[in-house]
């Protein structure tokens, strides 16, 4: 929902979370400096601070048993990837469905109204990609 409102202004939602930009070119992350930019039943854990600095964002996704975008599409520009590491994830792309296992991948532009949702009892992980970033 935040995201949503944030969209409007516009304003990164790491933005909003007053993530700090450093002068530094910052090469390596480890776990615990991975930002998180979710909240709830989604976590978004982003590689990086100040994702307006770069044309790719990268997020590590936890979504817990039952979690999803919401029941109104989502839509942005540009393009959207990910891969399913652990757990299941029903993608909807357009008229498009599909439940993707541990290995599979998704891959479409991000202008088209899309919805993600965990529907298993087992959390579900992923690491996506998108261009340009949009949280």
């Amino acid at each position: 929902m935040l995201k949503r409102i944030l969209d409007t202004i516009p304003i990164p939602l790491g933005d909003f979370f007053g993530m700090e930009v450093s002068s530094e070119e910052k090469v390596f992350y480890s776990e615990n400096e991975l930002v998180e930019i979710g909240s709830g039943p989604i976590s978004y854990r982003q590689v990086g601070g100040d994702s307006r600095e770069r044309p790719l964002q990268m997020l590590y996704e936890t979504y817990q048993p039952g979690a999803d975008t919401g029941h109104s599409p989502l839509t942005h520009e540009g393009e959207e990837t990910g891969i399913v590491i652990a757990g299941l994830l029903e993608v909807t792309v357009g008229d498009q469905v599909r439940v993707l296992r541990e290995g599979e991948a998704y891959q479409f532009n991000s202008r088209i109204p899309h919805r993600f949702r965990n529907t298993s009892k087992k959390p579900c992980i992923l690491v996506t990609a998108c261009t340009p970033p949009s949280f």
